[in-house]
């Protein structure tokens, strides 16, 4: 076995559930990182195939590695934030097992901190790789992962991301403060969460953390798009139910909201737990729009509406069908809502538009929510 220096300057947390085809490449490439004082944290969610034997075989071969296993699936939520409790470094980076970086990468960053003032989140440059995904979703990735250039303090770090949506949610571009993540996670419950979990924790690093900065470096984190989970062509109406989990984040991140007394603070919250449901519904949404079989639709849609409430739903599906809005009328969903209007205590729904050649959609619209019982407003 070949011994490094037991005190880490980095961990680096990889959550994974069989991904035993990926994870080899990704350990190679972390094993052989440039800056040697790393610890390799593998928080395995109960994985069924050979991640586990695997990981075991080279943790005899390089001390840095170490292994979480988890006695049944909890999701990778719980996975990260285990590997967050055990973590060792100053810092701490987080990896997908299907995903790669740079060889000079956890080098790079390091040095950084040390020439600069250190800060609780450093966003660095990383680039999406077309593995099957497409090329336009990949340029869009790819905009939505560049950093914002400078530096933020304090609330502004929130705002940036989740307000403006200046610089994106994820955690894989990002080297953070220890000190950071493990205050965070002592706070956070344990929720099952396999879709948007990454941006539920983004959401509290960003509330709790001090200072950002952004900027371009070097060497890259290379996000493998196509591979793995975000490759996956087909969903079951089983996937789309552990996708709407993120509905149980709302009640958490709103009675996180309820404790903040500063006025400023508890707006920007506001505004950011909002442009979340925004985001996680319209996914979940779309899962249910592209991706499962027709057959299963309605069964689909009563999984929808078990943890995702019907107005948001329904807001979801105005956005996706923003510009044919008059077919959400046809849809099983809406049949569902007609049959069951109890939808929180609305009385009033304004409708907008700006776009002449759109009135007769709006309209067609404005009457279906008449048919429910709503005054509505065209403005």
């Amino acid at each position: 076995m070949e011994r490094y220096d037991e005190n880490p300057i980095v961990s680096i947390i990889i959550p994974t559930f069989n991904q035993e085809i990926y994870i080899r490449k990704c350990l190679k490439v972390l094993q052989n990182q440039t800056l040697k004082e790393i610890e390799i944290i593998v928080s395995d969610d109960a994985s069924t195939d050979n991640t586990i034997p695997f990981v075991e075989s080279e943790m005899q071969e390089d001390n840095r590695i170490k292994l979480l296993r988890a006695e049944k699936n909890q999701g990778t939520f719980i996975a990260r934030n285990r590997g967050i409790a055990s973590a060792l470094g100053k810092y701490i980076m987080f990896v997908d097992s299907d995903d790669e970086l740079s060889l000079g990468l956890c080098e790079e960053l390091v040095s950084l901190q040390e020439s600069k003032e250190e800060v609780d989140i450093l966003h660095f440059s990383s680039e999406a790789i077309d593995c099957g995904a497409g090329q336009k979703v990949v340029e869009m990735t790819t905009k939505y992962i560049q950093p914002y250039e400078g530096k933020l303090m304090q609330l502004e770090i929130l705002k940036k991301c989740f307000g403006t949506r200046e610089y994106g949610a994820t955690l894989w571009n990002k080297l953070f403060s220890s000190e950071l993540c493990k205050k965070v996670v002592k706070s956070l419950p344990e929720i099952y969460a396999t879709k948007g979990e990454d941006m539920l924790l983004y959401f509290f690093l960003a509330v709790e953390a001090k200072s950002y900065l952004g900027i371009k470096t070097q060497n890259k984190y290379f996000y493998n798009y196509g591979l793995g989970g975000s490759g996956q062509k087909e969903y079951t109406v089983e996937d789309l139910e552990k996708y709407c989990c993120c509905g149980r984040f709302f009640p958490l991140l709103e009675s996180y909201n309820q404790k903040v007394e500063e006025e400023d603070k508890k707006n920007s919250i506001e505004i950011a737990i909002e442009d979340m449901r925004v985001r996680l519904i319209d996914a979940v949404v779309m899962i249910w729009k592209n991706k499962i079989d027709t057959y299963k639709k309605a069964e689909g849609i009563k999984t929808l509406l078990t943890l995702i409430s019907k107005e948001d739903v329904l807001s979801s599906l105005c956005r996706i069908y923003k510009e044919n809005i008059e077919t959400i009328a046809t849809t099983e969903l809406w049949q569902q809502i007609l049959q069951n209007n109890n939808v929180r205590e609305i009385k009033t729904i304004a409708l907008y538009y700006c776009e002449l050649d759109k009135k007769k959609n709006i309209v067609s619209l404005a009457l279906e929510f008449l048919k429910l019982g709503y005054k509505v407003v065209i403005i």
